[in-house]
């Protein structure tokens, strides 16, 4: 039985067909969203004589999302810690935006130095440095920096 010349045609039609459809699924996706909002970032750890280079992208807020299940504990005659303080931040060297925790050292400094908020839009080399003796705090080594 010989195949008509049409017949063989639509044949290699539909073979071609079925071939584009499966190199199609194959082929890797050109699709790159938008993204328009970061709704929730990572956090950027300061760790012990370690650098870091920031650009910072909004004002200290306290962290009000609730981060755990668990209750708040004291010990007696200590008072319950306060809501953490946060920023974001765009880390310089990866360009990626994080949120940062701003303790007590870091936020008075820059209230006092960038009134305002102007500490927004800034750039900053931040580091952390070791607790000195009979100290409960570490002390921040904070330059501001171009971005």
């Amino acid at each position: 039985m010989k195949q008509s010349a049409k017949a063989k045609a639509s044949v290699n039609q539909a073979a071609k067909a079925k071939a584009s459809v499966n190199q199609a699924a194959k082929a890797p996706s050109t699709f790159v969203p938008k993204v328009l909002k970061n709704v929730t970032l990572p956090f950027l750890k300061l760790e012990e004589d370690q650098p870091i280079y920031v650009k910072i992208i909004s004002k200290m807020r306290t962290q009000t999302a609730k981060m755990t299940d668990s209750p708040k504990v004291s010990k007696k005659g200590e008072k319950d810690m306060e809501p953490a303080t946060v920023v974001d931040v765009v880390n310089m060297k990866t360009g990626e935006e994080a949120n940062m925790i701003v303790n007590a050292v870091l936020k008075g400094n820059w209230e006092e130095q960038y009134p305002n908020d102007s500490y927004v839009d800034k750039g900053f080399s931040i580091t952390k440095l070791a607790k000195r003796p009979g100290k409960r705090y570490n002390d921040f080594l904070i330059q501001e920096i171009a971005v």
